[in-house]
């Protein structure tokens, strides 16, 4: 299957073609051997298809802001139940959002509901809203909590909180500067405790330890947030 990669603002995206549809979209590489970083490419440059440079073209204007529905042939794999959730989410409009609750209702599930019980019921929503396949294209984050909190996403808060803000035409945020802060402030803790165990202990062993492994901890922090 052919697989390109993109470079976005949340981090690389790859793309999956089988037999002439788009399959999957996601921030984790399909399988590592088709999955190189130099293949992740930007606007302009060659992928492996057609299709895969129509769908890498059609993010990249979503990204800037100048596309709102994707057009694009979509083969997601799953139960009959999840692609109807699958289909139900991409009638949710850019710019708006639904709850769980109003997804059941949309997918058609009364009757689900009456035989497992609601709380149920929005539970198998919620869980083929997260085993959606394609990010983004097929929208599961326009799916947020009753009570107007996010909820879950499988592709990590800070983007689906990026991509609302994107539909919503509100400034948005640099997630990388944020994972930069995130190491600033991880780094400061320690920094913290380690005075704090030089205040209880005195020992200069124990204080160099601890700073030691805050350092360790903040470059694997940096590492594993560099490679997404």
């Amino acid at each position: 299957m052919p697989v390109a990669g993109l470079a976005s603002p949340v981090g690389p995206l790859w793309l999956t073609e089988k037999d002439g549809h788009l399959v999957a979209l996601d921030r984790t590489c399909p399988s590592p051997a088709h999955c190189p970083t130099e293949t992740i490419s930007l606007p302009g440059q060659p992928v492996a298809s057609p299709l895969l440079h129509e769908a890498r073209e059609q993010l990249a204007a979503y990204f800037a802001g100048r596309l709102r529905r994707f057009d694009l042939p979509l083969a997601p794999q799953g139960t009959p139940f999840q692609l109807r959730v699958w289909r139900a989410l991409q009638d949710i409009p850019y710019g708006r959002t639904c709850s769980y609750a109003e997804l059941a209702a949309a997918v058609g599930s009364p009757e689900l509901a009456t035989r497992v019980g609601a709380p149920r019921a929005f539970q198998a929503v919620g869980q083929a809203n997260g085993r959606n396949p394609l990010m983004i294209v097929i929208p599961c984050h326009r799916v947020i909590a009753a009570g107007g909190g996010l909820g879950g996403y499988s592709g990590g808060l800070e983007v689906k909180r990026f991509l609302l803000r994107l539909e919503a035409g509100l400034p948005l945020p640099d997630l990388r500067s944020a994972r930069g802060l995130g190491i600033l402030v991880l780094m400061w803790s320690g920094l913290l405790i380690a005075g704090l165990f030089a205040s209880i202990s005195r020992s200069t062993g124990m204080v160099i330890l601890t700073i030691g492994m805050v350092l360790f901890f903040a470059l694997v922090y940096f590492l594993a947030n560099a490679a997404r």
